[in-house]
């Protein structure tokens, strides 16, 4: 027999206020965030690449919205919860059912971790940014230099081309890594691989100028012979060589 699901009065205010605390922290974390970002980069017109030197704290708002979605629903009475629904059986949520002080407390307590999480990341999100240019890199912070350095100072070369994702499709990465930052990821994301190769080939010819850094490569045959449905001959090998495929 399967279990019924109608969620109670009070389950369904526990959805409601975890639902909203949700949403208000992601929008508060994430809405037009990083404002010195584009002022910055004006600066930086012949710009081969851009990415976030934040770090991991940048990312505690996106995170910290899914603990009220774990947590309330099942102090308010609901028994169903976002780990999914199994057909005949319900899981059981993290906290049962509480008393209405419990219930107040919790929320009131879930909701500022949530506030406090979006202002740290919206406090944190776009302060730090590197940029690649055809001389080196740059590191910025609130939109001022604090460090350039030439590609030649640059310690590993980390390339890959996996099948990844649940259609596991071809994914080719590209990062740097320089001592006291974290890597510089230039992988080409939703930019089409000719265009990303066009862009990087004098990057790289540079890198494996004298002394080159140590590269390591993890490229999957198969990653290569997916690419080849969109990519020409001439195309592929210049991709190998990139990725500095075996």
């Amino acid at each position: 027999m399967y279990e019924d699901t109608t969620l109670s009065t009070d389950a369904l205010l526990g959805w409601v206020l975890a639902v909203g605390i949700a949403l208000c922290g992601w929008l508060l974390a994430f809405w037009e965030a990083g404002p010195t970002a584009p002022q910055a980069l004006a600066a930086f017109p012949e710009r081969i690449g851009v990415w976030s030197d934040d770090g991991d704290l940048a990312l505690i708002g996106f995170f910290a919205p899914f603990i009220p979605l774990i947590i309330l629903p099942g102090a308010f009475g609901s028994t169903l919860t976002i780990l999914g629904i199994v057909p005949g059986r319900i899981e059981t949520p993290l906290i049962g059912d509480q008393s209405w002080r419990v219930r107040f407390g919790l929320t009131g307590a879930l909701a500022a971790l949530v506030l406090l999480s979006a202002l740290e990341t919206r406090m944190t999100l776009g302060r730090s940014l590197g940029v690649a240019e055809t001389a080196g890199v740059t590191w910025l912070k609130d939109g001022e230099v604090v460090e350039r350095r030439p590609w030649a100072a640059a310690k590993r070369v980390d390339t890959s081309c996996r099948l990844e994702g649940r259609h596991r499709e071809p994914t080719v990465r590209y990062q740097i890594t320089f001592d006291g930052h974290p890597a510089a990821d230039l992988s080409p994301g939703d930019e089409p691989l000719p265009a990303w190769m066009a862009r990087i080939a004098p990057l790289d010819t540079q890198l494996r100028a004298a002394p080159p850094p140590w590269r390591r490569a993890d490229v999957d045959s198969l990653c290569i012979e997916a690419l080849r449905e969109t990519l020409e001959p001439v195309q592929i090998g210049a991709l190998r060589a990139l990725l500095n495929a075996p």
